[in-house]
């Protein structure tokens, strides 16, 4: 214990004798103040502090106005696009009842469950298949192919 505090001793006695390291900041050099340099009748500024219409050293004469006639703006009027409908009858998904697959068709916000060979709003369900989707066919032979939404 007493060898802790002679060293502890030994090293404050050590650094309270050094002289301190960090000398005092050198004043800053004087800087030589600029030369103002007037500038010649020709190439001074507007009061406004920059010359919109000086290029390059020199002065460009500013474009002469022009006559705008005051009148109403015509428009055109813009052919109304038709809006897309959606298709009557889509083919909302497929469901499995009763061990059978049913499509799940909708028309008009309505969903009606049919199986093969059933009928729904003047389709007739013709095949049905999870990868290709449901083939319908119409009172008049017509066929429709609902892809499966993905």
């Amino acid at each position: 214990m007493l060898a802790l505090v002679a060293a502890l001793a030994a090293i404050t006695a050590y650094w309270s004798s050094r002289p301190p390291e960090v000398a005092a900041p050198a004043a800053p050099a004087a800087r030589p103040a600029p030369a103002r340099v007037e500038p010649t009748p020709s190439t001074a500024p507007p009061r406004g502090g920059r010359d919109p219409f000086a290029f390059g050293g020199a002065a460009v004469d500013p474009a002469p106005e022009q006559q705008i006639e005051d009148h109403e703006p015509q428009f055109e009027s813009v052919p109304q696009l038709p809006t897309p409908t959606p298709p009557p009858l889509r083919l909302a998904g497929l469901v499995g009842r009763d061990g059978r697959l049913h499509a799940a068709l909708v028309e008009s916000g309505e969903v009606v469950l049919a199986a093969v060979g059933e009928s729904a709003f003047g389709w007739t369900v013709a095949e049905i298949d999870p990868v290709t989707g449901v083939l319908l066919r119409g009172a008049d032979g017509a066929e429709l192919r609902l892809p499966v939404a993905r």
